[in-house]
């Protein structure tokens, strides 16, 4: 055939095979190989029922012979027949393959040849299908993207070695705080609790005994307040409170009592013991501002520092 004839049909988005008057096939084109992996040279000069079982059947024998004998043209929709080459790989799954048949004679140097020209009309449904497929893969990988950024936000406001939250979450909720505290008029407290001779175990026993203690210390501390309360590791043995919602001083001294009380049993690790200082500043009367709150807890904590340590202090910014 001639090569420029061959070279179109080779484009061509359809599937076109090319018979001898004896069903031998003279011509596969590019789209069968693609479709059904059959190549070339698996296929040219082979009986057409050898590779296409389907054509064996005796209406569509017919119909090729009527092609041959006659000139007749014939169609075969898919609403009738379905397939008539099955593709190498079905990438439809559940879906029904739908292909369209046209038998059309064609005279070449006093040589009838007869052309079939398979038009698989499911390719419309699997770009569909690959469309979901691609929608579906960008679901999942928003998903992970928004884990990652969870996973990464979690990273960026906990301490890496409790869980707690770190210093920056705590400024965050500390700001919301006062302005709750300011709507409803109420009290805040922010207390500023360091280990009492923290050094001394991390020189006896590691770096690594400190740092179970630390962990122990924090579940404690958890559960020794409120769940509207928050917790946070500023860095070291600097461990900061807040609580919200008070009414009253009395009721900060009831939890910083429990919080004392808390160090009064040995710990899971060697049985250690450990103590700590504590320091409360209250809004409004000890700042208006997370900044000045924290300097002056901090400030009260090393007053009970300086006396001895193991016990608590109030701030009262203008004592």
């Amino acid at each position: 055939m001639d090569n420029i004839a061959k070279d179109i049909i080779n484009k061509l988005n359809l599937g076109i095979i090319v018979i001898d008057s004896n069903q031998n096939i003279v011509m596969w084109n590019n789209w069968l190989e693609r479709f059904t992996k059959k190549t070339k040279l698996d296929t040219i000069n082979q009986k057409l029922v050898d590779i296409c079982p389907r054509f064996s059947e005796m209406k569509y024998q017919n119909m090729i012979e009527t092609a041959i004998l006659k000139g007749l043209t014939r169609f075969c929709s898919s609403s009738l027949h379905d397939i008539f080459i099955s593709p190498a790989i079905n990438y439809y799954n559940d879906i029904i393959n739908k292909q369209n048949l046209l038998i059309e004679p064609i005279s070449i140097k006093d040589e009838v040849f007869v052309v079939l020209q398979i038009h698989d009309i499911t390719f419309y449904h699997s770009r569909m299908l690959e469309l979901k497929n691609f929608i579906t893969r960008i679901e999942h990988e928003y998903v992970e993207v928004k884990a990652s950024e969870s996973l990464n936000k979690q990273l960026a406001l906990h301490d890496s070695l409790t869980e707690l939250p770190n210093r920056l979450l705590f400024n965050e909720r500390l700001l919301w705080g006062i302005k709750y505290a300011q709507r409803n008029k109420t009290l805040l407290a922010v207390i500023f609790l360091d280990l009492d001779g923290f050094k001394n175990i991390n020189d006896t026993y590691g770096h690594t005994v400190g740092d179970i203690l630390l962990k122990l210390v924090a579940n404690r501390l958890l559960s020794t307040v409120r769940q509207t309360d928050t917790v946070a590791r500023l860095g070291g043995d600097e461990f900061i409170i807040l609580l919200t919602e008070i009414k009253d001083v009395a009721a900060i001294e009831l939890i910083v009592n429990k919080l004392l009380k808390c160090f009064n049993y040995p710990f899971e690790i060697n049985n250690l013991s450990i103590s700590a200082s504590i320091g409360i500043s209250i809004y409004p009367q000890d700042g208006q501002d997370s900044e000045q709150l924290i300097n002056s807890s901090d400030l009260a904590m090393y007053k009970v520092k300086n006396a001895g340590k193991n016990g608590y202090s109030f701030s009262y910014a203008n004592d």
